[in-house]
């Protein structure tokens, strides 16, 4: 019998009811996987970025249709981070979408790049981001399961990213790797476990947020959140999200590439007349 993974739901809070977003798991390798079933949606939208390296890690960036390449799957999907750097989009239906490395030459076989392993985490800004909109259509939250682990969002959580408490109509959540040794800084208030840093190469540079943290830590590294209102332009598709990766990793020494690569999922599959696709990731068997 395989190891019993650690999961925690997160829950936001809207207008006095709250919503089941996502769930993050903690996996055997050591890494974690961020999933959205919560969302009635199955059929997505699924990209390949290759940019430029100024492009790839700058803040704020707006990246045009045709720096992507286009495919569709018919199932939801999962970003897998891995402990040895490895980050992909895999089933959240164990089967259903093309993943996994080449066993002949370590390459993806779906969508998924390499970049800094989790025992020397990314410190210039998040390793994930979920961007959501129309958030009544998510599964509404009542009272926990038995031994669900939860972590909570309300309205003092919240902070506003180049939106106002006027103009917002979504939501981003965004995932910091932490190292380990830095959960001296964490403190519990009830429930919550909170710290408070900030990043050199993030938005405003030196500006400290407060994060919740995920109560569960591995020998090198933990997960601290934070969750922003935005105005998204996504939100014509009325409700869905869009789940993104970090960028390649460009070693210490390497010469740099011509183009950095990244992922994105989005769901539903909205009507797009001017994206030509390459195809789907279905798993074909």
């Amino acid at each position: 019998m395989g190891v019993k993974q650690i999961s925690y739901t997160l829950i936001l809070k809207e207008d006095d009811r709250s919503y089941k977003i996502t769930k993050i798991v903690f996996l055997n390798d050591g890494g974690f996987a961020v999933l959205v079933p919560y969302h009635s949606a199955h059929q997505g939208w699924l990209r390949e970025y290759l940019l430029e390296p100024k492009l790839a890690y700058a803040r704020n960036r707006l990246i045009p249709f045709d720096k992507a390449i286009h495919y569709t799957a018919s199932e939801r999907v999962k970003l897998s981070y891995h402990a040895d750097g490895f980050v992909q989009f895999s089933s959240e239906t164990a089967g259903s979408i093309v993943s996994g490395r080449d066993p002949n030459t370590g390459e993806p076989k779906g969508l998924g790049l390499f970049t800094q392993p989790l025992s020397r985490p990314i410190e210039t800004g998040p390793s994930f981001g979920l961007t959501l909109w129309g958030i009544k259509d998510f599964e509404r939250f009542t009272k926990p399961k038995k031994r669900e682990k939860l972590i909570k969002f309300s309205e003092q959580n919240y902070y506003y990213r180049h939106a106002s408490e006027t103009d917002w109509n979504g939501y981003v959540l965004e995932g910091f790797v932490m190292k380990a040794e830095n959960w001296k800084y964490v403190r519990q208030i009830h429930d919550r476990f909170v710290c408070k840093a900030a990043c050199n190469y993030y938005e405003l540079p030196g500006t400290v947020f407060k994060f919740e943290v995920v109560p569960h830590r591995t020998k090198d590294y933990f997960l601290a959140l934070l969750v922003s209102r935005i105005k998204t332009s996504m939100g014509d598709t009325g409700s869905g999200f869009c789940l993104s990766s970090p960028s390649q990793f460009l070693p210490p020494g390497r010469q740099p590439p011509e183009l950095v690569k990244s992922i994105n999922a989005s769901y539903p599959l909205p009507n797009l007349t001017n994206v030509n696709f390459s195809g789907t990731l279905d798993y074909k068997g």
